[in-house]
């Protein structure tokens, strides 16, 4: 009995130490992912401000060709996100996977709830940014700045809610 009872010891230590690099393998995938996300973010800032800077100081019809070519550069960057939103929502479905493994340990369930509630903080942080963002350019620009966002957030809560279920 104390035999099998030390096997089984054995291999649940072995499943904890296979989950503990899951985990790790799962947290450096996030980080780079958001590390990504950020970088573009600020690319996007600064491109946007160079590129609105330059429209101010040249004609009328050179400016408009500008914020054309600004509003394409926008729109591939939300591609960009949208593209890097779905590997972080994979990479959710992978962690989701590994906590289905570990149901039974309660503090895993507690650290995967905490996690998806940082995800909608973060979510809700981005949304007031890009809003406010959006306020700051011309109105045109904004109201489809806005529709695009209120479309990435729809679909970021739907991802968030079959992920959730």
């Amino acid at each position: 009995d104390e035999e099998r009872t030390a096997t089984a010891a054995a291999e649940l230590d072995a499943k904890k130490k296979a989950l503990a690099a899951q985990q790790a393998a799962h947290a450096e995938e996030e980080a780079r992912v958001a590390a990504e996300l950020e970088k573009k973010r600020e690319a996007l800032e600064r491109a946007r401000v160079a590129a609105l800077e330059a429209a101010e100081a040249e004609g009328e019809a050179e400016a408009s060709k500008r914020r054309e070519a600004l509003a394409a550069r926008l729109r591939k960057q939300a591609e960009d996100e949208e593209r890097t939103a779905t590997a972080a929502a994979e990479l959710d479905a992978k962690k989701k996977a590994l906590a289905a493994q570990q149901a039974a340990h309660a503090e895993e369930e507690a650290r995967v709830a905490a996690e998806l509630e940082k995800k909608r903080e973060a979510l809700e942080r981005a949304r007031v940014a890009a809003l406010e963002a959006a306020e700051a350019e011309g109105e045109a620009e904004a109201s489809k700045r806005r529709e695009a966002l209120a479309a990435r957030l729809r679909k970021q809560a739907e991802d968030e809610e079959r992920t959730a279920t």
